[in-house]
């Protein structure tokens, strides 16, 4: 029966008729019990494509209970991951799917009862600290931040080890097991003991299993979780407890498990809406290599970018679905609007057809130049007259980023405990500052940068000066390491 509706949804998939593959796949599923991880990763990847109504993430969590209910725990923990990932519409549909992630993992181990990592006698030889990724590549943040805390670790009687749980392999998009951590080159340039890049093999549960007992043979003191409930295989991991000490660094959302010894939140906006609340915290900012970066970044000119040397330059940089939105666009229309020689330079990966789309519909193609990915962001920092931030989505690296280069920001203000209140927190300065909607007062900001460069000069300098008090790596390092030390000591 499953060979029959397999095939018949293959022939579908390959007319592009993808409702009928995803109906056949979901039975397919149906009767293996969830047990398939490929069955469920390819109705995942079709009732995507087929648009599945009510909406994917809240089908994803009704087949997800229909997995638990049935005892495939494994297949409802796929399940529910595509939930979290697709966010369900429905209010109440999205929280329901955010307490079982929080529920289910915590669930699975205490059945399994796994006897807790043995803790190693106190003093003696370096503080050996694990860092637990989904993923590592030069692109993801907290992959940067793991990144100069091993290559500082040597310097604070400590070792780094770094495992990632390929979280999304053998799931949903990359059903075939592709690894996500790479490249090679950048790998071996991690300056850690080891990079252990997991492999993605058998179910979520096994492949947990599995990577606990590797971090409980590397005897690990301390094991630093940068990643949230939304990756389930690290959620399992981290309630193994394979270390005797466990810390969450909140990146943007903490993995509010009731397995960790500490949370370094790296905004005070995520200390304030954290659910952990009896649990020892700190704040603690990302850190950025920008300055030495800059020292050894060569010179660019504005026609090496088409752009004329008689404009005045602003920049926007980071993964584009944060600029991607009508609030920004806006603000950017405006700011040119206002400047009819100004220049806006955008750099970043993504999908850049929409925002292309809106700047050709307002005239304004000509004066936006979309760079794609690079790796030049030095040099492009010291082309600007100032550096526009990613609202109401904040980039808080790139915008210390910016501050490394003395360049002056504009950032978004919100409310303090909000996601969107992380750029301002870190710029601080309230000079660079507008209030989320204020078009004028962003517009104000940005005409006195581009209208008097001694005051440019002036913010930038302060921007600078605070970027050496709060986000150098020495500093940010030294501050990690003594937090876990006195999770160790208490």
């Amino acid at each position: 029966m499953i060979e029959e509706l397999y095939e018949r949804a293959s022939k579908a998939a390959a007319a592009g008729q993808w409702e009928e593959a995803a109906t056949s796949l979901e039975r397919c599923c149906t009767l293996a019990r969830f047990e398939s991880s490929p069955l469920n990763s390819q109705w995942m990847v079709a009732a995507d494509r087929a648009g599945a109504r009510p909406d994917l993430g809240e089908k994803a969590l009704d087949l997800a209970r229909s997995a638990w209910q049935i005892g495939s725990r494994s297949g409802a923990l796929e399940l529910l991951q595509l939930a979290l990932y697709k966010s369900p519409r429905d209010p109440s549909a999205a929280d329901e799917a955010q307490r079982l992630a929080r529920a289910w993992p915590r669930q699975i181990v205490e059945a399994e009862s796994p006897p807790r990592a043995p803790l190693p006698e106190p003093g003696g030889g370096p503080l050996r600290i694990g860092h637990l990724l989904g993923l590592v590549n030069p692109t993801h943040a907290p992959t940067k931040l793991v990144q100069l805390l091993s290559a500082g670790a040597g310097t604070e009687n400590a070792r780094s080890f770094v495992y990632t749980t390929e979280w999304a392999a053998g799931w949903f998009l990359n059903w075939t097991y592709a690894r996500q951590s790479g490249p090679e080159d950048f790998l071996r340039s991690l300056k850690a003991e080891d990079v252990h890049i997991h492999e993605a093999r058998g179910d979520f549960i096994e492949r947990a299993r599995s990577l606990a007992a590797r971090i409980e043979r590397d005897r690990v003191d301390v094991l630093v979780v940068h990643a949230s409930n939304s990756e389930m295989v690290t959620s399992l991991v981290a309630l193994m407890r394979p270390a005797r000490c466990l810390v969450n660094v909140n990146h943007a959302w903490e993995m509010d498990l009731p397995c960790f010894d500490g949370v370094v939140h790296m905004f005070r906006g995520g200390l304030l809406r954290s659910a952990l609340r009896r649990t020892r915290a700190v704040v603690i900012p990302p850190a950025s290599d920008m300055a030495a970066r800059l020292e050894s970044a060569p010179r660019q000119s504005k026609a090496d970018l088409g752009v004329p040397d008689n404009a005045t330059v602003s920049g926007t940089f980071g993964n584009l679905y944060k600029i991607d939105n009508d609030l920004f666009q806006a603000s950017l229309r405006a700011i040119l609007e206002a400047h009819p020689r100004h220049h806006h330079l955008i750099a970043g990966g993504g999908e850049e057809g929409r925002i292309r789309r809106s700047l050709e519909e307002a005239g304004l193609a000509g004066r936006v130049h979309l760079l794609g990915r690079r790796t030049d962001i030095p040099s492009l920092l010291r082309l600007l007259d100032f550096y526009l931030a990613s609202h109401p989505y904040p980039g808080a690296l790139s915008e210390i980023e910016a501050m490394a280069a003395a360049c002056p920001v504009i950032s978004m203000r919100a409310e303090p405990e909000s996601h969107y209140n992380a750029g301002a927190e870190v710029v601080a300065l309230p000079e660079c500052l507008f209030d989320s909607g204020d078009t004028g007062g962003l517009v104000a900001l940005a005409s006195r940068y581009l209208s008097d460069a001694g005051w440019r000069r002036a913010v930038g300098n302060r921007l600078r000066q605070r970027y050496e008090e709060e986000f150098v790596p020495p500093r940010v390092v030294a501050r990690h390491l003594a937090f876990y030390r006195s999770l160790i000591e208490r």
